[in-house]
């Protein structure tokens, strides 16, 4: 459901303080790679395909989807390394 601003995802006030403290700065990184860019670049680039080796360098530097994706069985003791649902659903709403 939209928020007062009729953003169903307010960058300036994102804060899911349900998630632990590396998720939220992960998060909060992947958001300020996104409002670098602005939303006219980011048509752009993807009409011409020129944005997404770009984003992979980001995913692969923050460690996104290791640490989002990988079963907690995978993960060899790292805590942050987990399948969490609620936590996905925040990263795909990103």
């Amino acid at each position: 459901m939209p928020n007062s601003s009729g953003l169903l995802l307010n960058p300036n006030t994102f804060d899911p303080q349900q998630l632990d403290p590396e998720s939220r700065r992960q998060l909060r990184a992947l958001i300020e790679w996104f409002e670098e860019r602005g939303k006219t670049r980011l048509l752009r680039d993807d009409l011409e395909a020129a944005w997404v080796s770009d984003f992979l360098d980001f995913v692969k530097k923050e460690r996104l989807f290791a640490t989002f994706l990988t079963p907690s069985e995978f993960a060899a003791g790292d805590a942050n390394k987990r399948w969490d649902t609620s936590r996905n659903a925040v990263l795909s709403e990103i």
